[in-house]
């Protein structure tokens, strides 16, 4: 077993570029897992309730997002005119 960072970035580098792209495949998949069930717990203990509550006031209320925050409009929202 690897016992420290060191070992296991030296055991990395040392992969060839075919055994480094199954690992990078295998850790993508183990890392969506993790996440998966970190939004899963924080879902089940109530954590993102009041995030959801607001979403779905603000869609209820014809409020969109029109921009990620990374250019466009810094994530303002407006009316969506198609909203009852």
């Amino acid at each position: 077993m690897l016992g420290s960072l060191r070992e296991i970035k030296d055991a990395v580098s040392a992969l060839s570029h075919e055994q480094l792209g199954e690992f990078c495949a295998w850790y993508e998949r183990f890392e969506a897992e993790k996440w998966d069930g970190q939004i899963e717990r924080d879902a089940n203990d109530g954590r993102l309730d009041a995030s959801a509550d607001a979403a779905l006031a603000d869609h209820t209320a014809g409020l969109v997002p029109t921009g990620s925050g990374n250019g466009g409009n810094g994530g303002r929202v407006r009316r969506d005119r198609t909203a009852g």
